[in-house]
């Protein structure tokens, strides 16, 4: 495996669709799919209202998104904090996470990542060097501005 750089994970992750979100709940590890967007160095995901992650705000939180199919194998890992994305935020977020209909018993969560690693894996027949260099993200998927402020 080929360690990529914290610019290179971000944007991977910008292209990834759904990543996993690690927590604990009722002293367990928990991990729950989430299809998400990156703001900047944070990712926003929605959630129910009821969900551990809404209920206790400030909690480390790990990510993980992968790609293993498409020709260019990579993870990216990270940890960060969680918070509920609250007003004005959470209204102009809305438009970056179209696959909820549900946003009434449903709320935003933003991970500002902190610690952020990834590998490259390298496949047969398939060098570091035939590998698409990361670019910078174009997709209609990126969050606006105000999801990634402080």
């Amino acid at each position: 495996m080929e360690a990529l750089s914290r610019m290179e994970c971000l944007t991977l992750l910008r292209e990834a669709m759904v990543g996993r979100v690690v927590f604990i709940d009722r002293a367990l590890p928990a991990v729950l799919p989430a299809p998400f967007v990156v703001a900047g160095e944070s990712v926003v995901f929605r959630t129910s209202r009821a969900s551990p992650l809404a209920r206790h705000p400030d909690e480390v939180v790990g990510f993980e998104a992968d790609d293993m199919d498409g020709g260019c194998e990579w993870f990216v890992s990270a940890v960060g904090v969680a918070n509920v994305v609250d007003g004005e935020t959470a209204r102009s977020a809305h438009l970056c996470l179209p696959w909820c209909d549900d946003k009434d018993s449903s709320c935003l969560v933003r991970v500002r990542l902190k610690v952020v690693r990834g590998h490259y894996i390298p496949m047969p027949n398939r060098p570091r060097e035939l590998w698409p260099s990361p670019t910078p993200h174009t997709c209609d998927r990126t969050c606006p501005p105000v999801c990634a402020q402080e």
